[in-house]
């Protein structure tokens, strides 16, 4: 209905001026002053309904939260770096007094925190594996997530290789954030929480070199480890030569390691190292030892590559090493 249609505006000639006409002419004004700001409110409003229907649609959605989850903030006096520790407490934990979980520590938590936390509830779940603490360390402050790996995941300072000359200058902070796990994290965590001293570490690339660096060189912090796509190449194959050093100084290695990476992490399919025969040097190197309480299992993912292999690996990794 127009607004037009509302006012008579033949009964708003000029009359005779009386006292009478003169109230009923400031009631007719009134009342049509009245109708037109509801037309224009009304109309005013359809319009936001209809320009907000996307804000809308966006807020009726609720934000996904995982559950059993909490954040801690530790300062490492070995890094001089702040860490957030995002931490996810096994389902039970709190009902059994007493009783003790062990610890999967993840590096690169952007991707690999929420991953490990679900797939590890569903193989528990259904009894495939024993319930974990997951614990994965990342970073306070801005995002230079280059810079942190490179500066952290890196045992030695090399100014070639990586992300380029630009972030290799950061490089070889592996030894100080060794420390920092060891002396600084699993004790808070184990003062913190009910945590026994069966630890697994995961990591993939740069991640996967800490693992294996670690392995090599502090073997007592960790008795299972999950190393994916690891780049072994680093300084001249220095994992390698550290395995070298490892043998003459220990009869056994009590540790079980599973080593995953995609067929497509070669030179052939145009990457700049072939990381499947490194691993496949690493593994062999390992093997011939004839360490008595080192289990290794070791998978060649087909049709993955260094992109999408973690997940694939992730899930056996964690069936190879904790499987019940």
């Amino acid at each position: 209905m127009h607004l037009a249609s509302l006012i008579d505006f033949n009964n708003c000639t000029p009359k005779k001026k009386t006292k009478k006409n003169f109230v009923l002419r400031q009631m007719k004004m009134i009342n049509f002053f009245y109708l037109l700001l509801v037309f224009l409110f009304g109309t005013s409003k359809s319009f936001a309904q209809r320009d907000s229907t996307i804000e809308q649609e966006v807020e009726r959605f609720e934000a996904v939260n995982l559950p059993h989850t909490q954040v801690r903030r530790i300062y490492s006096q070995f890094t001089k770096q702040n860490y957030r520790i995002l931490i996810s407490l096994p389902a039970s934990y709190g009902r059994a007094s007493g009783k003790k979980f062990p610890l999967l520590l993840t590096l690169d938590d952007d991707f690999s925190f929420a991953l490990t936390k679900k797939i590890t509830e569903h193989l528990s779940d259904r009894k495939y594996i024993s319930e974990n603490f997951v614990v994965s360390i990342a970073y306070d402050g801005p995002l230079n997530y280059r810079v942190n790996r490179t500066r952290d995941y890196t045992p030695t300072h090399v100014l070639t290789g990586g992300y380029g000359r630009e972030f290799q200058r950061y490089s070889g902070g592996g030894p100080a954030f060794a420390d920092f796990i060891e002396k600084e994290l699993i004790p808070y965590l184990e003062k913190s929480f009910s945590l026994d001293q069966n630890r697994t570490i995961i990591g993939h690339s740069f991640g996967g070199l800490f693992a294996s660096w670690m392995l090599v060189t502090r073997p007592q912090v960790f008795k299972q480890y999950i190393v994916v796509s690891p780049s072994l190449w680093y300084d001249n194959a220095l994992v390698l030569k550290l395995e070298k050093q490892l043998a003459t100084r220990l009869k056994d290695l009590n540790a079980r390691v599973f080593f995953g990476i995609g067929e497509k992490e070669t030179r052939k399919e145009g990457n700049v190292h072939d990381m499947v025969n490194d691993m496949k040097s690493f593994v062999s190197a390992l093997e011939q030892r004839k360490y008595a309480h080192l289990k290794i299992t070791s998978v060649i993912f087909p049709e993955e590559n260094h992109s999408t292999v973690f997940p694939s690996a992730l899930t056996r990794g964690l069936m190879s090493v904790l499987q019940n």
